[in-house]
């Protein structure tokens, strides 16, 4: 516990030094477009679930009281510049301490990984998606980690239940994760798994619909159809340079997801049956990668920060041969998005004449922008796929293959020994297989 206690105040600490020195760099200036509507958001938290969906309608019903809770409190000492991106950076470092706690419940103590703190607080997808951004998905990466916590010390209902939650509260995206936990888990039996994962976003959702209905507002979602100007794969090109139609675009991206998902889960059913339950937790973040790593290839609105979900599932389930994609997927979703956000500070000229943004404007020409991003939306589709595939051996291997960032060859041993012995400290387990009911 102090291990994981001490990651995660580490990499909060890590984070509170990079957004002093970016305020003091940019004069505390807002140079992203997303900070004012999430501020928007916190400040009126019930807004969504009681059905006021006309703003925001998009947003999952629950976003906005969890961002309340820290940076209602915070609003007092900063302005929203510090304040959401400290509340994000908060919620990066509870998700830290989740992912080490999973660790440390499946490893014994001599083989806590080390090196994990010191990767969690230099990847660049972390640091960018919080600190320097303010995006959200730190929260859905916190839920995500919370999910795969439970899974671990075999909690799964209330693996089902915080995923269902998480759909209503993080990201819609968790629709894809929890199919995985219903298809996966050894226990309860699918019926009663079924109705874990559904109650709760259903119910939330009704009550959204009722609430949007009843004031003559918009169901969520309904008509949302954005452009994927911060897009990080094909689509971005097809559709920002090249005219694609966005409501083709939509369908069309949503049935190759959905076909990748099936594809996947389809194979994974042939494994999870023969599994370990103390396999289990590893083996479920590999699928989660898998599936969020093919959304995003596939997906037509998928922007860089959406990548910090499967990189920290990434950290917990894939071995040490991959490492050239880890990096690839830290670095190569934010380099197109930052030159998108040159390209429009080079067209708006909406920024402060003596920052150092300003400065970093002035070097470069619109040509080599339009150029650069080209190639790294290209380079962020070849690095995806290339993880995805990764991600997919190792969901779906059966035996043999590689290891977690970090951990000892002996660990995954100890991990592997299915029927003798337990790791040590934590008495003997006996070899559990299962059947999806």
């Amino acid at each position: 516990m102090r291990f994981c206690a001490g990651v995660g105040l580490a990499l909060v600490a890590a984070r509170l030094l990079l957004l002093m020195a970016l305020g003091w760099w940019t004069r505390a200036e807002e140079f992203t477009s997303d900070v004012a509507g999430h501020w928007e958001m916190a400040r009126d938290p019930l807004r969504l679930l009681l059905g006021h969906t006309a703003r925001f309608g998009q947003h999952p019903p629950l976003l906005p009281l969890l961002e309340a809770l820290v940076a209602l409190p915070l609003s007092r000492f900063g302005t929203a510049f510090y304040v959401m991106r400290l509340t994000g950076i908060l919620y990066e470092g509870a998700a830290a301490f989740l992912l080490c706690l999973t660790f440390c419940t499946i490893l014994p103590e001599r083989d806590h990984p080390r090196t994990l703190g010191l990767t969690l607080i230099l990847m660049p997808m972390g640091w960018l998606t919080t600190a320097v951004m303010a995006q959200d998905e730190a929260i859905s990466t916190c839920w995500l980690m919370l999910v795969l916590y439970l899974v671990a010390v075999r909690r799964y209902r209330g693996a089902l239940v915080a995923c269902s939650l998480a759909v209503v509260a993080a990201k819609l995206f968790f629709v894809v994760p929890l199919l995985a936990l219903v298809w996966g888990l050894p226990r309860p039996r699918l019926p009663h798994r079924l109705l874990h994962a559904g109650t709760p976003a259903v119910l939330v959702y009704a009550m959204v619909c009722m609430g949007a209905l009843a004031r003559g507002e918009p169901l969520p979602l309904a008509g949302f159809i954005p452009r994927p100007d911060f897009g990080v794969n094909l689509w971005a090109l097809l559709m920002v340079r090249g005219g694609f139609p966005p409501v083709h675009a939509a369908w069309i991206s949503t049935l190759l997801a959905a076909v990748a998902v099936v594809m996947v889960l389809r194979k994974a059913g042939r494994v999870f049956p023969h599994l370990e339950e103390r396999e289990m937790s590893s083996r479920m973040a590999a699928t989660f990668a898998a599936l969020l790593l093919w959304v995003n290839l596939l997906f037509y609105h998928i922007n860089p920060e959406y990548y910090l979900l499967p990189v920290y599932c990434w950290l917990l389930a894939l071995g040490s041969g991959a490492r050239v994609w880890f990096v690839g997927l830290n670095v190569a979703p934010w380099l197109v998005n930052v030159v998108f956000g040159l390209q429009h500070l080079t067209r708006s000229g909406h920024i402060d004449a003596g920052s150092g943004l300003a400065k970093v404007v002035e070097e470069v020409s619109p040509g080599d922008l339009h150029a650069a991003h080209v190639l790294l939306v290209v380079a962020s589709s070849v690095v995806t796929f290339g993880a995805a595939a990764a991600a997919t051996r190792e969901a779906l291997r059966t035996r043999g293959g590689g290891r977690p960032v970090g951990i000892p060859e002996r660990a995954v041993m100890d991990r592997r020994d299915g029927s003798s012995r337990g790791s040590p400290g934590q008495g003997t387990t006996t070899s559990t297989t299962h059947h999806p009911s």
